[in-house]
């Protein structure tokens, strides 16, 4: 019998690798560019390598850990995780907010139409977050709104965000950003399925680990409505596979107040 991963030293790993890979990606931008803005190579090695060993992370926590497909068997009234969720949704709203104020010179009407749609989407997702840790805080049934709005939001934006990139052909330039979009999208995804009690638990773990990590690296990349944004998206991956490690949360047969400290 395989013994389950630690949660907290997981997530003390993972937030390690993840300062680790904002420094390094700090020092890459530094260095990595000639005069004319094109790479030269330089310090993307250990970041390649501390990527690889995030990933790698990652899918140890996720392999090591049961299927438990019920939303009752995974989120608890934890008090960390609620907490990392009011602050993800005030990160996430104010970003979107930044965005939404934005004019965006150039842009078409179609394109600004769909910008001001993904920025209000987002707003929404923030306060989805708020019900989220709400209904856990309470130990209430799951509305599946609240899991699914973010879904849609975190596709919009990765779909706008790409075809902006796109145009780069510099793919160093937004690959971080990239990554930390897409892992987001499906741990909002996998974690949406616990609502219907279907959840994949290693998928949205696995998901879950490396958005945090990745979301960290762009951290470095600048931008007061992107670092709101990522922050915000960070915070809840890392909320949602704070209880994902945690164990099943069996009928307390001990005193009422050994049931209410929640262990790390």
């Amino acid at each position: 019998m395989t013994k389950k991963p630690e949660r907290l030293p997981i997530l003390m790993v993972l937030l390690a690798l993840s300062a680790a890979g904002y420094m390094l990606r700090a020092r890459q931008l530094r260095v990595g560019f000639d005069a004319a803005g094109l790479p030269t190579g330089q310090g993307l090695a250990l970041l390649v390598i501390l990527c690889a060993l995030a990933v790698l992370l990652a899918a140890f926590a996720a392999l090591g850990v049961r299927k438990r497909p019920a939303f009752a068997d995974n989120f608890t009234d934890h008090r960390i995780p609620t907490v990392l969720l009011v602050a993800a949704a005030g990160l996430l709203a104010g970003g979107c907010a930044f965005d939404l104020m934005d004019r965006q010179m150039g842009a078409t009407s179609v394109e600004l139409l769909l910008s001001r749609v993904a920025g209000a989407l987002g707003v929404v997702s923030g306060l989805c977050f708020v019900a989220m840790g709400a209904i856990r805080h309470q130990g209430k049934k799951p509305a599946a709104a609240a899991w699914l709005i973010p879904v849609v939001y975190y596709i919009l934006q990765t779909v706008f965000s790409f075809k902006t990139w796109s145009t780069d052909p510099v793919i160093v330039d937004y690959c971080f950003k990239l990554f930390a979009l897409i892992t987001a999208m499906l741990s909002a995804f996998h974690a949406a399925g616990f609502v219907f009690d279907a959840g994949s638990r290693r998928a949205c773990l696995f998901f879950c680990l490396c958005g945090v990590f990745f979301s960290c690296v762009t951290l470095a990349d600048g931008g007061t409505p992107h670092i709101m944004r990522t922050a915000g998206a960070a915070l809840f991956m890392l909320a949602t596979a704070f209880e994902l490690l945690g164990e099943k949360k069996e009928p307390c047969e001990e005193s009422e107040a050994a049931c209410d400290s929640p262990a790390l």
